[in-house]
């Protein structure tokens, strides 16, 4: 490259080789597609949207007799085909809920999120913070929320979803709730009507308790005696009997040598027992 001087005195450079003829540059244009581009940021399948769920468990209970899991199986057969799960969230004060519906919604794979009952709506203000993250991260994408509450404090959350991002809300909610609230979702289902197709949980079988059985002691001294005449600490006496076992000895007659025994159990003393005194190891 040479360095010359114009006519106003200014610098000019000069390539000492001339250009590349543009023709001799491969055109690598078809080499990269555009659709493959977008695939490879969002690996999203066409038509796929995305989901949510979050139950605010206390304002719309598991039911008497209901299973949480079926609940949440049923919201998941219903709300879920074309889309994808983000997460299904249920907010409660874990002290306060039975351990068994806590164990249902754990089997049922549902993130069960715990805050303290002692600040007041702590549960509202948790999904209401869950529901504006999947709001800005899935906005304008087909996705979908599945809302269950009767809260009116999650309208404002609700308005915003479905207007402003576009996002379909799905309102489950029970018979207390306000128009403003039922009115902003694009689907609105009482809760009652969606648990009541549920078949009650089966409930446990109680083994029936054993038939009592009486059965007559005899020979029993009042006062047991060896042979010699003393007195045998290896026979019991009646009082004994009732004392040191765990059966129920009833009607005892002030008489020495008779005891009617009512036994838990279906077995019936043999009839050598009238015959002998009742002996412990």
């Amino acid at each position: 490259m040479s360095e010359d001087l114009d006519e106003g005195g200014d610098s000019v450079y000069a390539c000492a080789e001339p250009l590349a003829d543009p023709e001799e540059f491969e055109d690598l244009t078809d080499e990269v597609s555009k659709d493959s581009v977008v695939g490879m940021a969002t690996q999203q399948p066409a038509g796929i949207g995305y989901i949510s769920v979050y139950w605010d468990i206390e304002n719309c209970a598991v039911p008497h007799g209901v299973s949480a899991y079926d609940i949440v199986k049923k919201v998941r057969n219903e709300f879920y085909p074309g889309h994808r799960e983000v997460e299904f969230s249920v907010a409660c004060d874990i002290g306060q809920m039975k351990k068994e519906v806590v164990d249902e919604l754990n089997d049922a794979q549902v993130t069960v999120v715990h805050v303290s009952s002692d600040k007041k709506n702590s549960a509202d203000e948790k999904l209401r913070v869950k529901l504006r993250r999947f709001s800005d991260a899935y906005k304008l994408l087909g996705s979908k929320i599945v809302l269950i509450t009767g809260d009116v404090d999650f309208t404002s959350e609700v308005h915003e979803m479905r207007y402003h991002h576009l996002i379909h809300v799905v309102l489950i909610h029970n018979d207390q709730a306000r128009k403003s609230l039922v009115e902003c979702a694009n689907e609105s289902i009482r809760y009652s009507s969606f648990v009541q197709s549920l078949k009650p949980k089966a409930k446990a079988k109680t083994v029936p308790p054993q038939a009592k059985a009486k059965a007559a002691i005899t020979g029993v001294p009042h006062q047991p005696t060896s042979e010699g005449g003393r007195k045998d600490s290896s026979v019991k006496h009646v009082p004994d009997l009732k004392k040191e076992t765990k059966q129920t000895i009833s009607d005892i007659p002030v008489q020495a040598g008779k005891g009617a025994v009512a036994q838990e159990t279906k077995k019936v003393l043999p009839p050598e027992a009238s015959e002998v005194s009742y002996r412990t190891k």
